[in-house]
């Protein structure tokens, strides 16, 4: 029972953030004039987080939330990728910003005490996000060659709807203009710091069933930092990246390792058994062979 209560607090949490997600969706497509329910935008959430699974570097995303939005929505696929695109850039930033100030942090238990080096990691992600922001025609012009070693469902989609090097360019500029609307760019920086905060209170609550304890901060640092460094790995959700970053960030704070690998993997297969279940049952609800055929 004592194990169960703090699966349960871990479970709550994952659902809290999941629904103040599918709100921040919602609050992106509404701003642009367009309607989408709640029970929408959570399908559409739900399903994409799912698809990640299977696909890395959250290309996932690229064809799933667009497709699934037209379904729940009837939204236009270049309007929705536009939305996908703005939500995307704003959690990317937001992590690539905080990386560096991050490993610092953890590193300061460790190796990480040489000023210099602190400065020159932030210097290089600083520069990473402005050389991509100012060149990004040239960044998508340079992907556009490798297009052919996009998985097969990803291509047939995007001959399908006819994305063209040009037509991404236009795409990729659209969310841009989001950003010169500061009441938007103010809602949806409420719900993202809900979420920053929330999350890691699902590893926090698991602490205890091994009789570990640790505060909030290390917690925070820990989560995020794995959490991270497992999306830049481009490994679909992560998988091995993350999971070994958080148990070598849980033995940095003294964490025993063979606890660490334990609390990782309960942290794991709970937070995939959520996506998964969250996933089917809202895949069944619009119904599988209409999610099918809108990819085909």
């Amino acid at each position: 029972m004592h194990m169960w209560r703090f699966i349960i607090l871990s479970i709550i949490v994952i659902l809290s953030t999941t629904i103040i997600s599918a709100l921040r969706y919602k609050i992106i497509v509404n701003s642009k004039k367009e309607k989408i329910s709640f029970a929408g935008a959570f399908s559409v959430h739900t399903i994409t987080q799912f698809s990640a699974i299977i696909v890395p570097f959250k290309m996932g995303a690229l064809v799933t939330k667009p497709t699934i939005t037209k379904l729940v929505s009837d939204i236009k696929i270049s309007k929705s990728f536009s939305m996908m695109l703005f939500e995307q850039i704003i959690d990317i930033s937001w992590q690539m910003v905080s990386l560096p100030f991050l490993l610092i942090f953890i590193g300061e238990q460790t190796i990480l005490n040489d000023i210099w080096i602190e400065l020159i990691v932030i210097g290089i992600f600083i520069l990473m996000i402005l050389f991509i922001y100012k060149k990004r025609a040239g960044f998508i012009s340079f992907l556009w060659r490798f297009k052919k070693f996009l998985p097969k469902k990803i291509r047939k989609f995007g001959k399908k709807h006819n994305m063209t090097e040009t037509k991404i360019n236009e795409m990729a500029e659209m969310p841009f203009k989001y950003f010169s609307s500061k009441k938007l760019l103010f809602l949806v920086a409420i719900p993202t710091v809900l979420i920053i905060i929330l999350n890691p209170l699902v590893l926090l609550f698991l602490l205890p069933i091994f009789s570990v304890n640790l505060g909030y901060i290390p917690v925070f640092l820990i989560l995020w930092t794995s959490c991270i460094i497992g999306r830049f790995s481009g490994i679909p959700s992560g998988f091995v990246s993350r999971d070994l970053s958080m148990a070598a960030f849980l033995i940095i704070f003294g964490v025993d390792p063979i606890l660490s690998t334990q609390i990782t993997l309960l942290y794991r297969t709970i937070t995939l058994a959520m996506v998964i279940t969250l996933g089917i049952i809202t895949s069944l609800h619009i119904g599988f062979h209409k999610i099918i055929s809108s990819n085909n």
